[in-house]
């Protein structure tokens, strides 16, 4: 009989069988066989085995689908896109949420590509955003100057988006910086001027007061009634100076300005003046801008401190005794100032118009409030003061009319001073007699006063002084006379040897 031995490996798993027979036939024998049977793995229990198990690991999955062993295949919005790879898992119309989001469509109304939900314009195929003009509207720039069309009021000129004064294609350029464009400035070199007027561009036309009545009346502060005798050649002096200030202004509507007059003991100065009040004008950024109070009433025809006086002019005993020379026609002003004396004592003489008409300069425009060292303003500064600028260590005047007038920034003494041969320079010479210039009118234009329109005759700039402008720091000794024995020191020289016969009167002569 013969013997079979069967032999099958099926998988790793390998069990021994004994059985009593094997063979072909059925027959049994007495000889033993032996089976290997190997039975199949299956490790999560699912019932397919690993072989054949795509994930054979996960019991719930043979196969990794959308989103891999181990996770579900969830389709929260029923768009066949399992939630773990869409976007938007609540809108079975989209699986990406795109440029609008999850929630809102993609239109695109106008084809351009960009959906409506982001499209400024999206009924409008050649923008995204309305530009400078609008969506519908193109934003061309036919001028190349970054201004649309739509809005470029010059659309064809790159140097003008407006028209101006001047119109498109020619340019608002305002040569002489005096506010108004040459195109419409027939005298665009002359910031005086805007017309020819009787004396031309380049030429001051002297003005009359074309304005309302500007009054003066002088009252005395004298409690000893100790100088009663001054009181009539003052107050004609300083009337007649006052009066010849304000042909030059116009005021709106007739305005009375009171001047008192006091009597005060000064070791420097010979006269000292100034408005009684000033007046706020504006904050100009820098500073806060005030004007003098009598300017302000001229300008404004308001009174700003009522029923008192409105200037104050202040006068030196000693030199008022002394040196006080009084015209006889202060309107003509054609008699001449005596030459100096020798009574005991040398006396010389002061011509009282100009110094009265220096003071009330003071109390119209030169007021200034800068440090007279460095030329800074603080906080609050005059009208006077906003038309001075710090130039290499100097101070000057700067304001347009004054400059056209001069020809150049008109350097400064000190705050409230002229550094050039007029009215307004600190010092009065003996036997001097200075008069309201062109120059003087212009500053008060600068500063805001009113001018007056009348013309009927022309004239030329202040002569220059042959002096350095002024240095700000330690004051130099006065410059109008370079001698020791300069005529403005002869006061402080007799004052202190009052019957020095050694003091002659040709040593104090120019």
């Amino acid at each position: 009989m013969s013997r079979m031995n069967c032999t099958t490996v099926v998988s790793l798993l390998t069990c021994f069988l004994f059985l009593s027979a094997c063979n072909s036939g059925g027959n049994t024998g007495n000889e033993r066989g032996v089976l290997f049977l190997t039975l199949a793995e299956d490790a999560d229990g699912d019932g397919v085995e690993d072989s054949q198990d795509g994930c054979p690991e996960d019991a719930n999955k043979t196969d990794p689908g959308q989103c891999g062993c181990g996770e579900d295949e969830t389709d929260g919005d029923q768009d066949g896109v399992a939630d773990c790879v869409d976007e938007c898992p609540a809108n079975e119309l989209k699986t990406a949420a795109g440029e609008c989001g999850c929630t809102e469509d993609e239109d695109d109304s106008d084809g351009d590509g960009t959906p409506d939900c982001v499209d400024d314009c999206p009924d409008d195929a050649a923008k995204t955003s309305p530009g400078a003009c609008g969506c519908s509207v193109e934003d061309t720039d036919s001028d190349s100057d970054g201004i649309a069309d739509c809005v470029d009021g010059c659309p064809t000129d790159a140097n003008k988006t407006n028209p101006g004064a001047c119109g498109c294609g020619e340019s608002d350029i305002d040569t002489d910086a005096d506010g108004t464009p040459d195109c419409t400035d027939n005298c665009p070199d002359d910031a005086l001027k805007t017309e020819p007027g009787a004396c031309g561009c380049g030429v001051v036309d002297i003005t009359s007061n074309g304005g309302a009545s500007i009054t003066f009346n002088v009252i005395f502060n004298d409690p000893d009634v100790a100088f009663t005798e001054y009181y009539e050649p003052i107050q004609t002096s300083l009337v007649q100076a006052s009066n010849d200030w304000a042909a030059n202004l116009a005021a709106p509507s007739p305005v009375s300005i009171e001047i008192q007059v006091s009597f005060i003991n000064h070791e420097v100065a010979v006269a000292t003046a100034a408005s009684m009040v000033s007046v706020f004008v504006r904050d100009n950024g820098e500073f806060r801008v005030f004007e003098q109070g009598v300017a302000s009433e001229i300008r404004t025809g308001f009174d700003p401190n009522g029923d008192t006086p409105d200037a104050q002019v202040n006068i030196d005993i000693d030199t008022l005794i002394k040196n006080f020379w009084f015209d006889p026609d202060p309107a003509a002003r054609t008699a001449p100032i005596p030459e100096c004396q020798f009574v005991g004592e040398w006396i010389c003489f002061l011509d009282a118009y100009s110094i009265l008409a220096h003071e009330m300069g003071h109390a119209l425009a030169y007021n200034g409030m800068r440090d007279p060292d460095t030329g800074a303003v603080g906080e609050v500064g005059s009208t006077f003061d906003e038309q001075v600028e710090v130039i290499g260590g100097s101070m000057f005047f700067v304001g347009p009319t004054a400059v056209a007038v001069h020809g150049s920034n008109i350097p400064l003494a000190d705050p409230a001073h002229l550094d050039l041969a007029t009215l307004m320079n600190p010092v009065i010479e003996f036997g001097e007699r200075n008069e309201i210039s062109n120059l003087d009118v212009a500053i008060c234009t600068d500063i805001g006063l009113p001018l007056a329109i009348e013309s009927n005759s022309c004239a030329s700039p202040p002569a220059l002084r042959n002096i350095q402008p002024t240095v700000l720091g330690p004051k130099p000794e006065h410059r109008g006379c370079l001698r020791s024995n300069c005529p403005h020191r002869l006061k402080a020289a007799l004052k202190q040897n009052p019957i020095d016969a050694t003091l002659r009167l040709e040593d104090f002569l120019p």
